[in-house]
């Protein structure tokens, strides 16, 4: 293992989370370096860089300095210390759930205990459903199947009581079950309906601990460790409740036969934008792109660092952005050639990624017209390849 990866693997133990790691381990060793390079360096997405900047920044482990804006590391271990004493904090929180867990399982039958994961079996599950509502002080999130949907009407009471106590409440119901949507119409929690991710029952508290059951074996998994929860919650939770409707609204669309569709569309993902995208790629002239491209790109310039880096570090970062957004295709970059090659479903003369308009428009701003070398038709595939055109001193210095 290099001493790279020990680096990230042991900030990851003092707390931050993988992308903060390699951020802060990336200038460690490299020293200051922009946003652009960093994303380039440490391997974090692009999409992802700010958000890792921003939580280093808040942990006072990294500084800005210029325009625009450079990075560098804090060298100082105070914030170091910082995060031992909450991670400390989270150790002494999660050994105290063991041993609740443990207590338990004497109780109402887990099955089987394994460092942050625990099996229960089905008479657990109530008592464990109780205990997260008693150790709950921000958020209890819900997607329900049947039996956690019995346990919510049986402890509405309590739930209410959260509520009271400023805890949010937000309680999922699967768009599936018709039976269990007109059931709850008579609940006085708040109840949306959507897509319950793979049909299991669900419960997350205070992003801190999780739980999902399987309704076809009865068992379920408690998962104790904060950042996987976290993610999960934001991963699948968050994304299916954004998705969802009230549940009145439901009702509603439901008796004019348009419920389930409505549900598919809000929860297509960003789809309406590919197909808004794709359209305007076939309905609108060049120019109209081109003055569509400079007004994006003057929006990203003043938002991020890319468009003013340098095109040796910009190209292979514009790449990965295209990557990221292509649906059944792919686009390659080759340093040597500096040439572009893309393969694409269908007959598009361009992919259908904004990116690659505002790679396009970074281009001319660096006085590098994007050249078009070759179209090739295939059975259901469009090869396209681009050329950026480079001077000798370009690419010997």
């Amino acid at each position: 293992m290099s001493e790279y990866i020990k680096l990230v693997s042991k900030l990851k133990e003092l707390g931050l989370t993988d992308y903060e790691a390699r951020v802060y381990a990336t200038l460690l060793v490299k020293g200051p370096l922009y946003a652009s390079e960093l994303a380039l360096f440490s391997g974090v997405p692009r999409t992802k860089i700010y958000e890792a900047i921003k939580g280093l920044s808040k942990k006072q482990l990294i500084e800005a300095y210029g325009s625009p804006k450079k990075f560098s590391a804090v060298s100082n271990p105070e914030p170091l210390e910082a995060l031992l004493v909450e991670e400390e904090r989270k150790y002494k929180e999660i050994k105290g759930l063991i041993n609740e867990i443990k207590y338990l399982s004497q109780k109402n039958g887990i099955t089987q205990l394994k460092g942050n994961l625990q099996i229960l079996g089905e008479e657990a599950l109530e008592s464990v459903f109780g205990d997260f509502m008693k150790r709950t002080k921000y958020t209890f999130y819900v997607a329900a199947d049947q039996q956690i949907f019995q346990l919510l009407k049986k402890h509405e009471k309590q739930l209410m009581s959260m509520m009271l106590s400023d805890v949010k409440v937000r309680v999922l119901l699967p768009y599936s079950d018709e039976d269990m949507i007109n059931e709850a119409a008579s609940l006085d929690i708040p109840v949306r309906v959507g897509k319950v991710p793979d049909g299991k029952g669900m419960i997350a508290a205070d992003e801190e601990v999780f739980l999902i059951h399987n309704p076809e074996t009865g068992a379920s998994t408690v998962i104790m460790q904060p950042y996987i929860v976290k993610l999960i919650t934001d991963s699948f939770l968050n994304r299916s409740f954004e998705g969802s409707l009230d549940l009145r609204e439901y009702i509603k669309f439901m008796h004019s036969g348009l419920s389930d569709d409505l549900i598919s569309l809000k929860g297509d993902d960003g789809q309406i934008y590919r197909v808004f995208f794709s359209s305007a790629l076939q309905t609108l002239g060049d120019e109209d792109l081109k003055r569509i491209s400079y007004k994006m790109l003057e929006y990203y310039r003043a938002n991020t660092n890319l468009f003013d880096a340098d095109v040796r570090v910009a190209l292979p970062a514009f790449i990965e952005l295209i990557k990221n957004d292509l649906e059944g295709g792919d686009v390659k970059y080759d340093e040597t050639t500096k040439m572009i090659t893309l393969e694409l479903d269908g007959s598009s003369e361009v992919p259908t990624s904004p990116w690659f308009l505002l790679m396009s428009a970074y281009l001319v701003t660096q006085g590098k017209n994007l050249e078009t070398v070759a179209k090739i038709e295939g059975e259901n595939k469009r090869i396209l390849q681009f050329r950026v055109p480079w001077e000798i001193e370009d690419i010997l210095f």
